[in-house]
């Protein structure tokens, strides 16, 4: 069926449609959220080559998470069916192995995954939801899988992510957490998620978000841990449980859960959970599409959109550009998310659209001499799964840009060098992570209120 691009779907009406009158039709026009191209059709109507050396998952029209071939693009929708545009991911590498839950995961108690309780996971397959159970008068029945979290360097999981997505069964609460022996002495980190109303609580030295991804099934994350210091000798495990409380541990493993839940076959369901690592030194406070996983850790390679300004009609003198976009995740200290950027090749002149650790962000340099670079921030980090549009505008002495309709922020002193024609364009960047709807471009300058009013 055609994408449904309502509120939701966050996609401005065309200039056409009367309801911009004056501004003039774009040069080009990338509308990814409509459009929904293939890799060949890309290539031969836009002139984009697509590339992503593996396969990779986004939620379908259907609201399935389903598996998209290597090097097709994704295009994604939003729990309600609207059309979110061209998904593009930083590359990540899942540690957890087994991440379907397809074996290899275990209990201290009997019963463990429950073979005979599955449910529809959010996969849109039958039987792919995974069932973790109690036990009456045996404590918390817990799956785990021990030798991912196993190191000296414990402290590391600090700056992990861990995500897994979950379903309420006969019991509303789903508890994830950590277990970390340090010389005998336990020390647990977690948190518990209400899957009735899609909320967190009963944190344990961590941050957590819940996120519905339709269904009744929702996707509980973890991260900002804060983990004790390493001693030499320490392991962990990965702990599950359908519960609401903390987790009071005891003796060496098998680790045995003291508190008794009292009841027989309460029980959660559960699908895909991604184990992602830290970029340099940088705590990772969001987690990327699910990546399956067997016998070893799986990487997802970065998804990579390129154009060239020779095929968009370019003006060397002036022009405007117009990003509808919505981010999976917040800026970090690991650099600026690139969001568009058109490189010079080495000459120092760059077009670019990004969001720092605390504002969007517009960049023109022509390397024309004085005057010639123009750094310009046009409001607060915007949150992640917010739609916002940033419009930008330029020629000599007259550069402006504006972050959903607010007031433009302008430099008036910028001078222009004629070098970006036949020059790369690039879509996304090495930190960024989320959906580019729609990218338009004009050959000439709008004025600052016609920038603010497709920016709307």
């Amino acid at each position: 069926m055609a994408p449904r691009l309502g509120l939701g779907g966050g996609v401005t009406a065309n200039p056409a449609s009367g309801l911009f009158a004056g501004i003039p039709e774009a040069t080009n026009d990338w509308n990814f959220a409509l459009d929904q191209e293939d890799y060949s059709e890309l290539l031969h109507d836009s002139f984009i080559t697509f590339t992503r050396a593996s396969v990779g998952r986004v939620m379908d029209a259907s609201g399935n998470i389903v598996e998209i071939a290597s090097g097709e693009p994704r295009y994604g929708y939003d729990v309600e069916g609207n059309s979110l545009g061209l998904l593009m991911e930083r590359a990540s590498t899942n540690l957890m192995y087994r991440s379907d839950f397809s074996s290899d995961w275990s209990a201290y108690e009997s019963n463990g995954l429950d073979a005979g309780n599955t449910t529809t996971g959010p996969d849109g397959v039958s039987g792919s939801g995974k069932s973790i159970n109690t036990q009456a008068g045996a404590g918390f029945h817990l799956t785990y899988i021990y030798s991912m979290l196993s190191t000296s360097n414990i402290e590391y999981k600090d700056y992990r992510c861990y995500s897994v997505y979950a379903k309420k069964g006969n019991a509303d609460y789903f508890r994830m957490g950590f277990t970390l022996n340090f010389s005998g002495s336990f020390t647990q980190v977690g948190a518990s998620f209400n899957l009735d109303s899609g909320s967190v609580d009963d944190l344990t030295a961590c941050s957590a978000e819940i996120e519905s991804v339709g269904n009744g099934w929702y996707r509980c994350i973890i991260h900002s841990t804060s983990m004790p210091s390493s001693d030499g000798s320490t392991y962990g495990g990965v702990w599950m449980s359908p519960s609401n409380t903390s987790i009071a541990y005891e003796s060496p493993l098998p680790v045995v859960a003291s508190r008794d839940e009292g009841a027989a076959d309460e029980h959660v369901f559960l699908w895909g959970m991604n184990i992602e690592e830290r970029t340099g030194v940088v705590d990772r406070t969001f987690p990327t599409s699910f990546i399956n996983t067997t016998g070893s850790q799986v990487t997802r390679p970065i998804d990579q959109a390129r154009g060239d300004t020779s095929d968009w009609s370019w003006s060397d003198t002036e022009g405007s550009m117009l990003i509808e976009l919505e981010r999976t995740n917040t800026a970090d200290a690991s650099g600026s998310m690139g969001i568009l950027v058109i490189d010079g090749a080495g000459t120092g002149e760059h077009i670019e659209f990004h969001s720092s650790t605390t504002e969007e962000n517009f960049q023109i340099n022509s390397s024309a001499g004085a005057g010639s670079t123009a750094v310009m921030d046009v409001g607060d980090d915007v949150a992640p799964n917010t739609p916002y549009k940033i419009a930008a505008g330029w020629k000599d002495d007259d550069v402006a840009v504006t972050l959903n309709g607010a007031t433009s922020v302008t430099d008036t002193s910028f001078t222009l060098d004629d070098v970006f024609d036949s020059q790369e364009i690039d879509l996304g960047g090495t930190y960024f992570n989320g959906f580019i709807k729609r990218v338009r471009y004009w050959d000439t300058k709008l004025t600052n209120e016609q920038l603010e009013e497709l920016s709307t």
